[in-house]
């Protein structure tokens, strides 16, 4: 009889185990997001599924911190909805690292993070028109000719047909 009584409890916490496991949060791969002076590409953080085990329904959060002198931006700043599975980047920044914690129905906490770098990258030549010849040295000052980009940059030249 103690066998059998052993035997239940074993299989009973067991099935509770398995019913009820480890919630497991996924923030989603690292990413770049490219941008231009129109705008930037449309991005969504998170996994498919954001959220796995524990028990159903999730509650989630998304947290960001960034200060520029005074200023203090949070995620609400950068996603349309930090409190969605998947929001999506709406605002850019330095490099950011958003973390993501998610609670299930049974207050288990999980949490992950995700990378997010911005390449923001323009450039304006269009006010400076230089006759280079083959075999001239340029150089292309980071404040007048080309911003942003993530390191290294790289140029390709193309002769114009006259």
């Amino acid at each position: 009889m103690k066998k059998l009584i052993l035997i239940s409890t074993v299989l009973f916490l067991t099935q509770i185990n398995f019913v009820n496991g480890q919630c497991i949060a996924d923030a989603g791969p690292d990413v770049i997001i490219c941008g231009d002076w129109y705008g930037m590409d449309s991005v969504q953080l998170g996994g498919n599924p954001t959220a796995i085990g524990g028990t159903p329904p999730y509650t989630y959060i998304w947290e960001t911190t960034w200060q520029v002198g005074t200023w203090i931006y949070t995620a609400s700043d950068f996603l349309d909805d930090t409190t969605s599975a998947n929001p999506t980047v709406i605002s850019s920044g330095e490099n950011l690292i958003f973390k993501l914690t998610v609670i299930d129905s049974k207050s288990n906490i999980c949490t992950d993070s995700v990378n997010v770098r911005f390449s923001i990258f323009g450039t304006h030549l269009g006010t400076c028109n230089y006759v280079i010849q083959h075999g001239d040295s340029v150089f292309l000052s980071n404040f007048h000719n080309v911003l942003g980009g993530i390191s290294p940059v790289n140029y390709l030249w193309r002769q114009t047909m006259v």
